[in-house]
């Protein structure tokens, strides 16, 4: 039972090596030499509580980039939008990069972009209707103003078909319904999802689709996955989001393992616990 104290002997093997092993490989070398059963929950538990600690794992990052290609970005990339920097940047090199894949590196590597940050300023997006209701908003127009103001945005909202594909954001979008009274955000669906969906059915509101090769565009189902929202953490502490689609792959049967060995160690201890 691996719920039991551990011994003099494996305390001082803890001890002497914790410093030189992270705590996966310290739990396997302890389970290794004493024939035991530890976890690694409970082996991190126990040096909690001794003050004791183990080597932290560094984050495996995945380098898209050549140093060539970096230089290419930082001398380029505070002139060009980052769709413009992509297209160049893949032109250039032979290469075929996304554009999250430029903006996220431009980004860690704070790169300016011509517009700044890319978020509205209070000039460009004026707050002045914020918390107004609807008939307040209305009251600061004249009939003919409000008009003005409202029919170019209907009569955009009402050329979409059910069927038709927007770009919103650099995000593709499916139009679903002809629902015209709460405006276009209320008629469409990400592409990715909409795609999805068709083939397998409704994704539940704990799980995402995310893209294999990092390129928001191509939602080719053989492009896209579902996963658990719960992998989240783990592909951001780790950056796989913008690995490689192989890498990609390996990181989601890596969460499921992980998640699978965790819901068998909790059967065992509540078999253990019940006995």
């Amino acid at each position: 039972m691996s719920g039991k104290p551990y011994t003099d002997q494996q305390v001082e093997f803890i001890k002497s090596h914790c410093s030189k092993m992270t705590a996966a490989q310290l739990v396997d070398a302890l389970n290794q030499k004493f024939n035991d059963t530890r976890t690694k929950k409970g082996l991190l538990s126990f040096m909690q509580s001794h003050g004791l600690h183990t080597v932290v794992p560094k984050p495996v990052r995945f380098e898209i980039f050549t140093d060539i290609q970096k230089s290419y970005m930082q001398e380029h990339g505070p002139y060009m939008s980052r769709k413009d920097l992509t297209e160049k940047l893949n032109a250039q090199f032979n290469i075929n990069v996304s554009v999250q894949q430029v903006k996220s590196w431009c980004y860690t590597n704070k790169i300016k972009s011509p517009n700044g940050n890319g978020k509205f300023t209070t000039e460009t997006s004026p707050r002045w209707a914020k918390g107004l209701s609807k008939s307040e908003f209305r009251s600061h127009y004249t009939n003919k103003s409000f008009s003005n103001l409202v029919s170019p945005m209907i009569k955009s909202n009402k050329k979409y078909k059910i069927g038709d594909e927007i770009i919103r954001h650099g995000i593709p979008y499916i139009v679903i319904n002809n629902d015209f009274g709460h405006g276009i955000d209320a008629r469409i669906k990400r592409k990715s999802i909409y795609v999805w969906e068709r083939q397998y059915g409704e994704i539940s509101s704990k799980s995402m689709i995310i893209h294999l090769d990092n390129d928001k565009m191509n939602c080719n189902i053989e492009n896209l996955m579902c996963i658990p929202t719960k992998y989240r953490p783990w592909f951001m502490h780790n950056f796989w989001w913008n690995a490689p689609k192989e890498i990609k792959e390996v990181a989601v049967k890596w969460c499921e393992l992980y998640y699978a060995l965790n819901e068998n160690n909790l059967d065992r201890k509540g078999a253990d616990f019940n006995a």
